[in-house]
Formats: C-alpha cells, sequence, structure tokens
C-alpha cells in the first residue's frame, strides 16, 4: 500500500511508472480505485484499456 501527499496526474505517473519499473513486466489488469488522475496517467502510458475501476474489484475478500 502506498499514500501519496498529492492526488494529480504528474503524481500518479510517477507512482504508476515506478510501480511498473519495480513489477519488471507489463501487467494485464490495473485495479485501482475512481480517482480521475489514475485514468489520466494511464491513459498517458498506453494501458487504458487494462484499467479496472470496479467496486470490489480491489478487495481480496
Amino acid at each position: 500500500m502506498l499514500e501519496q501527499s498529492r492526488r494529480n496526474k504528474k503524481v500518479a505517473l510517477n507512482l504508476m511508472r515506478k510501480l511498473l519499473k519495480a513489477q519488471g513486466f507489463a501487467p494485464t489488469i490495473v485495479v485501482t480505485d475512481k480517482l480521475p488522475s489514475y485514468r489520466a496517467a494511464l491513459e498517458t502510458l498506453g494501458m487504458k484499456r487494462i484499467h479496472i475501476t470496479g467496486g470490489r474489484s480491489n478487495s481480496r475478500a
């Protein structure tokens, strides 16, 4: 879990790049909350089509 002091496109883009670099491969889906800056960041990275913001998609239970 990561916390951000700001929640805008620039910060979200840096976060996504950091997370993708740590994984080492492109994920098949990306699940986030409904924050618009995550969608904008993934659109910039060309990963908008694999972005899911479903109601309980981010829950393990």
